[in-house]
């Protein structure tokens, strides 16, 4: 994918010489939506790491249920911040959460991903 202002042909012969796609998107394209809003607000947490207990706590609870509502998960949380531990589990792709339906709140949903 790329994100630059303007179409590069040779990116596009690069990635097709290599087996790759290529997609070029606008800025009105990136900008549109809660995607970027979204992984804005999770990257302010990208130095937290969640402690073993915590993320073990969250993923039994996946196991178990399914999936919970960020507002659900917060009492999972015993040893760091609840949103904290929960953006660093997505950052980590341990767990995954939308982020172009709204944006993220109390009833955005936490699934385990799939590995």
């Amino acid at each position: 994918m790329d994100a630059s202002d303007h179409v590069n042909g040779a990116i596009e012969e690069a990635a097709s010489s290599a087996g790759l796609t290529y997609e070029f998107i606008t800025r009105e394209q990136r900008e549109r939506g809660w995607r970027l809003r979204n992984a804005r607000d999770l990257l302010r947490y990208g130095n937290y790491r969640c402690p073993l207990g915590d993320r073990i706590r969250v993923m039994a609870a996946l196991d178990e249920v399914g999936s919970f509502s960020i507002a659900e998960g917060l009492a999972l949380f015993r040893e760091i911040a609840p949103m904290a531990g929960l953006a660093s589990l997505a950052l980590q792709r341990i767990v995954s959460l939308e982020l172009d339906e709204a944006l993220i709140g109390p009833d955005t949903c936490i699934r385990r991903t799939a590995r």
